[in-house]
């Protein structure tokens, strides 16, 4: 049985998918050691399972280059619906990690602290082993449940399904097994050692990390001691009143921290902010500043350095590791950085962000992971990123295109308003800030529309066009306000966002109902000539060939919508032109959706077998091309049109 496990961290909270990408990256690392023939029997395990939704496991999570298969193309049209069936996938990728199909436990600690999609996805684990689909899988989660109210994610998607058998509470140590723990410990037994033992228990209430620390406390300070006349234990009762420890024992660590010596309290306060390991390269890094304020040459500094880890060690504050500070325990990071001043904290958070930054821009979109992305963002937003707030908001920026990526969409609205945040007053005055700042606020307002901020969206977008002048970029986001409006049900506002983003490709609409009519009497002839020509003699060659064309025919198609709300002989009317440029396309979403609208107009009409082909060409098109929504709509509104006709 393997078990595979990843914890979560109170100073990396709510970065997206955290523990369960480091899950990942050690399963991929793995992968590297196995035989080809069984890695290629994983492939097809694989593939037989997941199907073309495997693809957005390779495309998530690029570590796993070279070790995935090939999955086929997977077309999904709609964002809510890519966030759902990613992490449906990605739950039931982790049912099939072991490449031999052996059991598996997958272990997540500390789940108090984990992001809400994380969440999500050990509810879909459960989801997965009720139906039977994840036999060979064991999830097992901790979570501190002081700090779980009704309030939180966890209580909601995982903990309210739970049955009293899947749900253990691991209270305190009780009285029997703190005196058992403390026996085993001193390796001692006597009456000095039941007073002590009755103290522990009443200062640390049974918390095993707490004992140990109260323990160490008591032999360095004397309080349990040994007599050099008796070679006995005993236990100074005055000493441990008068010694301040009766008041509680969470300081202890803290103490301990600064009893330390002072280079060696700056190592392990500097490691602190970093995370609970960091690579002595990293350490030397964040420690230049103070090797420079006490005039420690570079050529004493490791020297220094191994004395101080030597001592933590000692101190049991940090694990042995040879290339590595690795703390003893999470509690004593903690202690590590509550005694950092904010000023230190936030100047510490500063450089270890920007050190992440520069290593990471300088690299191509692929060869970063998200996981870094989101820490060095975590660390310029906890630090001072105007420092340098180009650097910041390119990796702000580039932090939330991953957070889009894993349809955390919370986190990339808050990175990107970080970012936003950064630029000057005058930005538009340089053209590269200007466009990384039309960058940022387009996926800024892309991030509200999915997250139903539909119209805070709009004026994010009303914003952006004042500072775009090229025709092709202004039309495509009149085309995105558009839907938008589309969204709210303002059908005139809609409309006229459509009309404005033609307007920029210099294409006319008809706009006033007494116009459409006579377009209808005059045009509608040609087109019925038209249309039986093109259907003996014509054929479908021409493809959308430029993006002035593909949103250009987006806008025509997305404008009808609303106008048959508002205007609906203009509407009408506007087919017609739509319909010749269209026909000689190769099938597309266009031509498809104009077929669907001739739908609405002979149903509106009463011509029903008209309406019922026209409905069923859209239709066919968007089943043929895996677009669910679109088929949908078609759908929909052919039942609809054709309930009201009827009826």
């Amino acid at each position: 049985m393997q078990i595979i496990a990843a914890k979560y961290s109170e100073f990396e909270r709510n970065l997206p998918l955290s523990a369960i990408t480091l899950l990942l990256i050690d399963h991929a690392e793995g992968l590297q050691t196995i035989a080809t023939q069984q890695l290629a029997q994983w492939h097809q395990l694989l593939m037989d399972r997941l199907g073309p939704r495997g693809r957005l496991i390779s495309k998530r999570f690029a570590f796993y280059e070279g070790l995935l298969p090939e999955f086929p193309e997977l077309k999904l049209h709609d964002k809510d619906e890519e966030g759902r069936v990613f992490n449906e996938t990605l739950a039931e990728f982790m049912t099939l990690l072991q490449p031999s199909g052996e059991p598996q436990v997958l272990f997540l600690d500390d789940l108090q602290w984990a992001d809400w999609q994380s969440i999500t996805i050990v509810r879909e684990l459960d989801h997965l082993g009720r139906k039977g689909r994840a036999n060979f899988t064991l999830v097992v989660g901790t979570f501190r449940s002081n700090e779980v109210d009704d309030q939180h994610p966890l209580a909601s998607l995982v903990l309210s399904d739970l049955s009293p058998g899947e749900l253990m509470e691991l209270g305190p140590l009780s009285k029997l097994e703190s005196d058992e723990l403390v026996e085993h410990l001193l390796d001692e037994k006597g009456n000095e050692v039941c007073k002590l033992q009755a103290v522990t228990y009443q200062l640390t209430n049974g918390n095993p990390f707490y004992l140990y620390e109260y323990l160490q406390s008591t032999i360095v300070t004397g309080i349990f001691c040994m007599r050099e006349e008796s070679r006995e234990w005993y236990f100074d009762e005055s000493k441990a009143q008068s010694s301040g420890l009766s008041r509680g024992v969470a300081g202890l660590v803290s103490e301990r921290l600064g009893k330390l010596q002072p280079f060696t309290r700056e190592v392990i306060l500097t490691a602190s902010i970093v995370g609970p390991s960091v690579s002595f390269d990293t350490i030397f890094l964040l420690l230049a500043p103070y090797f420079s304020s006490c005039d420690i040459g570079l050529g004493d500094a490791p020297q220094r350095f191994q004395a101080a880890h030597s001592e933590l060690i000692q101190k049991h504050l940090v694990l042995p590791h040879e290339s590595k500070l690795v703390f003893f325990h999470d509690r004593i990071r903690e202690a590590a950085l509550t005694r950092l001043e904010d000023k230190q904290r936030r100047q510490l958070h500063t450089e270890y962000g920007f050190l992440l930054a520069k290593q990471l821009l300088s690299l191509s979109r692929g060869e970063v992971a998200g996981k870094d992305l989101f820490e060095a963002a975590f660390h310029l937003m906890s630090g001072t990123p105007d420092k340098e707030p180009t650097t910041a908001i390119n990796l702000l920026h580039r932090a939330a295109q991953a957070a889009v990526d894993i349809y955390a969409y919370a986190k990339a609205r808050e990175l990107l308003q970080c970012a936003s945040l950064l630029f000057p007053k005058n930005f538009a005055d340089e053209k590269h800030q200007l466009v990384e700042w039309i960058a940022v606020h387009k996926l800024w307002s892309s991030t509200l529309a999915v997250s139903d901020q539909i119209d805070t969206a709009i004026k994010l977008l009303d914003h952006i066009l004042l500072y775009i002048h090229d025709p092709i970029a202004r039309a495509k986001l009149f085309a995105k306000k558009t839907d938008y409006c589309v969204t709210l049900f303002r059908h005139k506002a809609s409309t006229e966002a459509g009309i404005e983003g033609l307007k920029a490709l210099n294409e006319r609409v008809v706009t006033r109902e007494w116009v459409g009519y006579l377009y209808i009497a005059f045009n509608m002839p040609l087109l019925i000539i038209y249309a039986i020509w093109f259907k003996y003699f014509g054929r479908q060659t021409k493809e959308i060939a430029s993006e002035a064309e593909q949103t250009r025919f987006e806008l025509l198609c997305s404008v009808l919508q609303p106008q048959y709300y508002t205007c609906p002989i203009a509407a009408i009317a506007n087919v017609i032109p739509l319909t010749f440029k269209i026909l000689p396309y190769k099938d597309n979403e266009p031509r498809a959706t104009t077929m669907a609208y001739w739908g609405v107009v002979m149903s509106a009409f009463g011509f029903e077998k008209l309406a019922y082909y026209f409905f069923n060409k859209g239709i066919e098109y968007f089943d043929r091309t895996s677009n669910p929504i679109k088929k949908g709509l078609v759908d929909h509104a052919d039942r609809v049109l054709h309930g009201l006709h009827l009826g």
